[in-house]
């Protein structure tokens, strides 16, 4: 809450205006020396927050409050480091009645940080007081959702410093600078981010000063890539950007089902779709990073596909918009001894999603570095930033970006089927790899476990920028298949000329030529 006052002390008038004075105070109130002039803001719009924009580049901004005198004329005008905004210079805005005022100011540009300023103005024209809303944003809102990877455990202290085009609603439902932590899980108002985390022994009430101090250390991990998505974003389009925290590690698609809305902040969607609406409603896009607890049994990976696309058509109805941006990350690696057969099927379920969601892409993790047996490190969360802003740059924005490297087709070479030809679409530029190009493997339909030791090479031939040809030791055999990225923890390392990355597939049947 801010207050502004002409002159003089505001602090008695601030009490008669909360109702805090007994009635003998309110009539001392009265003399001409206790009448200062003043305004303070309660509701409608607050520092830093941002404005989602229309689609006419525009956003409407309402604000209340209460004043003394306790009526008059509102102006208002929006300065962008104290220069009055075209158009948007004092104009009338509102009325103040009662002690009360209000006012709506429509028009707003795409950008800032701007100040909405606002003054009260006597019967004759004079101002009164005036105060301010500071440092807010006119653009997009985006939510970041999932699991650990996007809550995030990078090391803080390697990020850039933050941008001032970049806001953050932070889980406390207040607007602030973008900067980690955006997942504070404890600070939130929603049960379903911080139950169960609490440490035996303790409240949340205990816990929570020490873990809110130990969580902003320099040394501190949480970088997740919401961050670097919106700073990309705002550098490849110029619009600000808000971003909506909320995501919650560990968890499964199944403890993100939509049915459980109604439950509100004790389910992890309901506290979702909460925080949309309180954040500004006009959502732009979501942001997801979620899988790796929906790969340890085969029931629940072999079903991800259909789930996962159920999921997103609840998102869109469910925040109005059927054809919201919905853009995903596929599963990266994990060093760990065992199977990898779950992470195989989810990484396919979401690779196969992407064309069948509509206004969607996918962004590989795959090649990104850890910083533990299944995070990303902070550069690597920079990376899958970049390219999930390239990806909303192009679904949103029309910009002139390919989505990277997709299977398009695999065929056999020559005649001695020691050759193997994998052609791939939307790739910017051609296919690149640093150093020798990694990622393939073969196996059988008959014997899926046992893998087929036949690649020598893998070239990225000149003159075809878009194909991958593998040579091989000997004959390829009937009912062989084609993987990229296979297992836990595969070295897989094609991108193009814009660094999008090459998504995991497989198993891909390789078609044999007629005889």
């Amino acid at each position: 809450m801010r207050s502004y006052t002409a002159a003089g002390p505001a602090a008695l008038v601030l009490l008669i205006l909360a109702g805090a004075c007994p009635p003998v105070a309110l009539a001392q109130a009265t003399t001409p020396a206790a009448t200062t002039a003043v305004m303070q803001v309660t509701g409608g719009l607050s520092d830093f927050q941002v404005l989602p924009r229309d689609d006419q580049d525009k956003a409407r901004a309402c604000i209340t409050g209460l004043c003394q005198p306790q009526a008059g004329a509102i102006e208002a005008r929006l300065c962008d480091r104290g220069v009055a905004v075209a158009d948007l210079d004092w104009a009338r805005a509102g009325e103040a009645s009662d002690g009360q005022w209000s006012a709506e100011v429509a028009n707003l540009p795409v950008g800032g940080p701007y100040d909405l300023e606002v003054r009260l103005l006597d019967a004759e024209g004079t101002p009164l007081a005036s105060t301010a809303v500071r440092e807010i944003l006119v653009g997009d809102l985006w939510i970041l959702a999932g699991q650990s990877n996007m809550q995030g455990v990078g090391k803080v202290a390697e990020l850039p410093p933050p941008v001032a085009a970049v806001h953050m609603f932070s889980m406390q439902d207040r607007w602030r600078l973008g900067r980690e932590p955006l997942h504070a899980l404890f600070e939130s108002r929603d049960e379903a981010h911080w139950q169960g985390l609490v440490p035996e022994g303790k409240t949340r009430e205990e816990f929570l000063p020490n873990w809110s101090r130990a969580v902003r250390r320099p040394e501190a991990r949480g970088v997740g890539p919401g961050l670097p998505f919106a700073w990309e974003l705002y550098r490849l389009t110029g619009v600000p950007v808000g971003v909506i925290p909320c995501a919650r590690g560990g968890t499964s698609l199944e403890e993100w089902n939509p049915n459980r809305k109604e439950e509100g902040g004790r389910s992890l969607y309901g506290a979702m779709l909460r925080r949309a609406a309180a954040a500004g409603g006009r959502v732009r896009g979501v942001v997801w990073y979620q899988g790796e607890s929906d790969t340890g049994k085969p029931e629940v990976s072999g079903s991800y596909l259909s789930r996962f696309r159920d999921f997103v058509a609840a998102v869109r109805s469910d925040l109005g918009s059927p054809d919201l941006c919905f853009l995903y990350v596929q599963l990266g690696r994990f060093i760990f001894g065992g199977s990898g057969d779950g992470w195989d099927t989810v990484r396919e379920a979401q690779r196969l999603a992407e064309p069948q969601l509509g206004r969607a892409a996918v962004a590989p993790a795959l090649d990104a570095p850890l910083v533990d047996a299944i995070h990303l490190d902070t550069a690597g969360q920079m990376r899958l930033g970049r390219r999930l802003a390239r990806h909303a740059a192009r679904e949103v924005f029309g910009r002139e970006v390919r989505r990277g490297p997709r299977l398009a087709e695999v065929r056999i070479g020559d005649e001695k089927r020691t050759r193997l030809l994998i052609r791939f679409s939307d790739v910017n530029g051609r296919l690149r790899a640093e150093g020798r190009p990694a990622g393939f493997s073969l196996d059988t339909e008959q014997e899926p476990a046992k893998a087929l030791p036949l690649v020598l090479r893998v070239d990225l031939p000149q003159d075809r920028p878009d194909t991958v040809e593998l040579l091989l030791a000997r004959p390829l055999p009937e009912g062989a298949r084609l993987w990229y990225g296979r297992g836990l923890d595969p070295y897989a390392n094609l991108t193009d000329d814009e660094d999008m990355g090459m998504l995991a597939f497989g198993p891909v049947a390789i078609p044999f030529p007629a005889e």
